[in-house]
């Protein structure tokens, strides 16, 4: 009896620590000891609110002769918005699925649920360069969005290493499939609290409000009225953000943030297998089911477009082997894979973003070029 009892005492210790656990992720607690700078977790929940809108709009849009439209980037495909596009391809919603370095995984994700609840979208745009099969990717997809059904079912548990990651269909890698379980398990493990941000939450700061107007906010105080700027977007914009501003870094200082997206997005750089069989999966399903889909490769400032040229990347990932596997896939030329060279308007937030700004023009070339003419009035 006494050596059943020594048994019960680290399963009640674990049951303590699972249970003091979960205290984290209380929103009062989160909202004080999470830093009210990391603004990926809710951007990340806020497309599963947009996606109980598509799921309860789609029928009457589709009763009203709209066409749907759903976009899959990262925060550089943000500006789409369903206004701006309508006024191009009329009668049309699109909703705007983008999440901060987002990654096909989760562009899949979101796919396979509108597959599987047969609200398919007519039209697509998908973001598509090396940033997004980088094995670093899918960091934030794997702490804030898929579900364990998704996981388990894409889970390879005996991958091969090596060769070419566009001739070989895995899913998540045992490691992945391992984190993302954790990260659902702990909270601390997906929500690291950190001490130091209580001040720094609590403080008083001057902190724009989305209009452009400056208020004095208590740092939690201003991630709380994002996250109902969040709410309003998707219900207002469907997910898109519209800015119209002209934003443009000065050259030294775009130099300075290109050496500090090449040390984050390029330094050992390695290609995922996951993300090339996800990309797969996702353009495979596209041209059977006669989506037009529109492969947007991001224009980027002059010098992170030189810190790319001088990484040498593997093939794999390069634009003329995408376009090659996507035409594999596709061959009836449903998807249209689209560099807008001609874009003439060259304004950048920072060396990976356009402005705002950009967007209108940018809607106008994608559109134009990538759906075809008796889909646009």
């Amino acid at each position: 009896m006494r050596q059943f009892k020594i048994l019960l005492v680290p399963l009640a210790l674990f049951a303590v620590v699972f249970a003091l656990d979960k205290v984290f992720l209380l929103p009062i607690v989160r909202e004080n000891f999470v830093s009210w700078k990391k603004i990926e977790p809710p951007f990340y929940e806020a497309r599963r609110d947009l996606y109980d809108l598509y799921k309860r709009s789609y029928q009457a849009d589709k009763a009203r002769g709209k066409k749907i439209g759903a976009i899959f980037g990262t925060s550089r495909s943000a500006e789409f918005n369903t206004d701006g596009i309508d006024q191009i391809l009329h009668d049309s919603r699109t909703y705007n699925f983008g999440a901060p370095f987002a990654c096909p995984s989760f562009f899949y994700y979101w796919y396979s649920q509108m597959k599987a609840d047969g609200i398919l979208p007519d039209y697509v745009i998908l973001e598509t360069d090396p940033l997004l099969f980088n094995e670093r990717a899918i960091d934030y997809s794997l702490s804030y969005s898929y579900d364990s059904s998704f996981v388990i079912k894409h889970l390879e548990l005996g991958r091969a290493r090596g060769g070419d990651p566009w001739s070989a269909r895995p899913g998540f890698s045992f490691d992945e499939g391992e984190t993302f379980f954790l990260k659902r398990l702990f909270a601390l493990y997906r929500y690291p609290p950190d001490l130091g941000v209580y001040k720094d939450n609590n403080q008083d700061l001057p902190l724009p409000l989305p209009d452009g107007t400056i208020r004095i906010w208590k740092g939690k105080e201003f991630r709380a009225e994002l996250l109902k700027w969040m709410g309003s977007i998707n219900e207002l914009k469907l997910g898109g953000i519209p800015n119209m501003l002209s934003i443009q870094l000065p050259p030294e200082k775009l130099k300075g943030d290109a050496a500090n997206m090449a040390a984050i997005h390029l330094t050992g750089y390695s290609p995922s297998r996951t993300q090339i069989a996800f990309y797969r999966l996702l353009t495979k399903s596209l041209a059977e089911k006669k989506i037009q889909t529109i492969v947007y490769w991001p224009v980027v400032s002059d010098a992170f477009q030189e810190k790319i040229d001088d990484a040498r990347l593997p093939d794999f990932v390069q634009r003329a082997r995408v376009e090659q596997e996507i035409k594999k896939v596709d061959p009836a030329g449903t998807i249209q894979l689209i560099y807008p060279a001609e874009l003439k308007c060259r304004t950048f937030v920072d060396s990976v973003h356009l402005s705002g700004s950009c967007f209108p023009e940018l809607e106008k070339i994608l559109i134009e070029k990538g759906l075809p003419a008796q889909k646009r009035k």
